[in-house]
């Protein structure tokens, strides 16, 4: 079932770095994880990809949505968005309020790699929008893969754009390995994975 205007358009109201095409999709991906598995997002900044998953999520079976930012933790680099002032994680909490989605969508303050050894559900869907250091979302992956439930998707933000090609080379790996998964290349700049289990 597709997103109604309305939503869409709460979605779109939050400041965000992804296109509305791109929450749409992650939306559609999020309406088939079942409720017994969770949604987990690296990368939250202010909330526009965590409620258009959370939206997509209550159109569905409504899985939980876990957003993992370091936000405002040390260590954090701001970068030309200014990822780690405190004013980010408060308009996160807030939007998702606004949204009406605070039942489903739980946020984890941490760095990614230091959060997942405390995880422990199975994770049907998967979106990596954290770090783009080839570094990072190696160990991103390699992190939180092992959650991942026999049927599920994995999302990667940012494929194919010049100024991420840490993100590129990463994907483009993972494509040659992982022969159990069907890769999309799309929307853009998404690449898509899905297991059948």
């Amino acid at each position: 079932m597709p997103i109604t205007d309305a939503v869409r358009d709460c979605c779109n109201a939050i400041d965000g770095l992804i296109s509305e095409r791109v929450g749409v999709c992650l939306a559609e991906l999020a309406e088939n994880v079942p409720a017994d598995l969770a949604i987990v997002e690296i990368g939250s900044y202010r909330g526009r990809s965590a409620c258009f998953l959370a939206a997509g999520s209550a159109a569905g079976h409504r899985a939980p949505v876990f957003a993992v930012d370091p936000w405002d933790t040390p260590g954090n680099a701001g970068g030309r968005f200014g990822f780690n002032q405190p004013s980010v994680f408060e308009s996160f909490l807030a939007n998702v309020r606004a949204a009406g989605y605070a039942d489903l969508v739980t946020a984890l303050r941490g760095f990614a790699v230091q959060v997942a050894p405390f995880w422990t559900r199975p994770i049907g869907l998967l979106y990596i929008d954290g770090s783009h250091i080839e570094q990072d979302v190696r160990s991103d992956w390699a992190s939180w893969s092992t959650y991942l439930a026999p049927r599920c998707a994995v999302v990667f933000d940012d494929y194919g754009t010049p100024r991420n090609p840490g993100v590129t080379k990463i994907v483009d790996q993972l494509r040659a390995r992982y022969r159990d998964f069907s890769w999309t290349i799309g929307p853009d700049p998404l690449v898509i994975g899905e297991r059948r289990g």
